[in-house]
């Protein structure tokens, strides 16, 4: 037995069935054109990382490539111009076996805000680890994951974290290195 004899409709009903189907789904459709300038944009990542330092040098952080660097370097500093006037030092911590040094950026936390965090390992990796930070607390409720990117240049992890919503008191970064190896050791240092 087929759809149509389960529900009882006559065969001359099949023909006007298809039809409304046919058109529904069409109508659904129309509103997915990509092209049409009156659709709403697809979900994005709608911000760049530029850092426009008053009375200084400016640069952004898209791609956090660095290509076409346009900012002086300090000498003694992972991370360089990154630990400007626009970061703050976290200071120095360990992630299990690994010493660390932190700085954080774009101002202090807030519920929803996203903050920037330049992280120099010691001894340097190259970039062979894979580096996760998240703000919030260690099981990591409510709060994103990212992941931090190897800059070469300055020998150094970046990372942009969205603090959660509420963001709790007790806000720490949280930090898990992942080593070529695959083992894992995980620290945290205070969020400004």
């Amino acid at each position: 037995m087929n759809l149509i004899q389960k529900l009882n409709l006559d065969h001359r009903a099949t023909p006007l069935l298809l039809a409304l189907l046919t058109g529904a789904g069409a109508a659904s459709l129309a509103g997915c054109d990509a092209g049409d300038p009156a659709a709403p944009p697809a979900a994005t990542d709608d911000h760049d990382h530029d850092q426009d330092h008053p009375g200084g040098p400016d640069h952004d952080h898209d791609g956090d490539d660095h290509d076409g660097d346009d900012h002086d370097h300090e000498e003694g500093m992972a991370g360089d111009d990154h630990h400007g006037e626009e970061n703050v030092a976290l200071g120095s911590f360990s992630i299990g076996d690994i010493s660390a040094e932190a700085w954080q950026g774009h101002g202090e936390a807030a519920p929803g805000k996203e903050l920037h965090l330049v992280l120099a390992l010691s001894p340097d990796d190259a970039g062979a680890s894979v580096v996760r930070v998240w703000i919030g607390t260690e099981d990591r409720l409510a709060s994103i994951v990212s992941r931090a990117a190897y800059d070469a240049e300055h020998g150094d992890y970046d990372a942009h974290a969205m603090a959660p919503i509420p963001l709790p008191e007790d806000a720490r970064w949280w930090i898990e290195v992942e080593r070529p190896d695959g083992t894992i050791v995980t620290g945290s240092i205070p969020v400004v």
